[in-house]
């Protein structure tokens, strides 16, 4: 079972193979993407921590879900539509995990975080985020006596400027932190509500944070460090908001109280029987 089971998820890379290689593509040309590949870990430590377990009856949708992601990544390819061809892979995989009885389906949702947001979401909110929290950073330092001016999206210090690009506005921060919610939740055994409802502070987190690390790049201008700065608002962000709150989490304990394992057990069983 577990030999025919790799060899139809190893079907399945090869199908999506065009896909993965646009998605691995944008990793290489586009840092700001880079949170993917935390995403992938954290879906695959989930997939890791249920082997072993009893594999969960084969509903029928598995099979339909695995065609239907088939057939939007044939008409995203056919059509050049890119992100439907990238939203077929996900699709897939639950149907695959669906149709297999593992792994579980809550996982294999961590899987849509796995699709890099689209440049024209990214940029639907620019430059309007990144000035006015570049004017609340320039506002509250200056408040402290550092001399750093905002004009638009730049940040201008005394020798150095900074200027501020489209996902400097928070969103993939918010987006990679809802993924780190939805893991942690999973990881602790809590049911598909608690697991929605921590997904949504990650979001609320990434967008509260987002000011806060404009005002620690805004210091690093001022300080003349302004290639640090970049380095701050591409990654540091987001991976320390990230790894801080697995931390946590992890260290409260790894399952919550027997009641709401069993509360989960119940909120799988509609998702695997569809």
């Amino acid at each position: 079972m577990a030999l025919r089971s790799g060899w139809l998820w190893l079907a399945l890379g090869a199908a999506f193979s065009p896909t993965l290689a646009g998605i691995v593509s944008d990793l290489g040309l586009a840092p700001r993407h880079a949170y993917v590949l935390a995403v992938a870990l954290l879906l695959g430590a989930l997939c890791a921590r249920g082997r072993g377990l009893a594999p969960r009856p084969r509903p029928r949708s598995g099979l339909a879900l695995l065609a239907l992601g088939l057939l939007l990544e044939l008409v995203g390819l056919a059509g050049e539509t890119q992100l439907l061809a990238r939203a077929g892979l996900p699709v897939a995989a639950l149907g695959l995990a669906l149709w297999l009885g593992a792994p579980s389906p809550l996982a294999m949702l961590l899987g849509f975080w796995l699709v890099p947001l689209p440049n024209s979401l990214v940029e639907l909110t620019s430059p309007a985020l990144e000035s006015r929290w570049a004017a609340l950073a320039a506002r509250a330092l200056q408040a402290l006596g550092v001399e750093l001016a905002a004009t638009g999206v730049t940040l201008e210090g005394p020798h150095e400027q900074l200027v501020l690009r489209s996902e400097n506005g928070g969103l993939l921060t918010a987006h990679c932190l809802g993924a780190v919610g939805w893991f942690v939740a999973l990881w602790r055994g809590a049911a598909a509500p608690r697991a929605l409802a921590s997904a949504a502070r990650g979001y609320a987190l990434g967008f509260a944070l987002q000011p806060l690390a404009l005002l620690a790049a805004g210091a690093l201008v001022a300080a003349s460090q302004r290639e640090l700065a970049r380095a701050l608002l591409t990654h540091a962000q987001w991976l320390l908001a990230a790894a801080l709150w697995i931390a946590v989490a992890l260290g409260r304990g790894a399952l919550p109280p027997a009641r709401d394992r069993a509360t989960s057990a119940r909120a799988d069983r509609p998702i695997a029987q569809l």
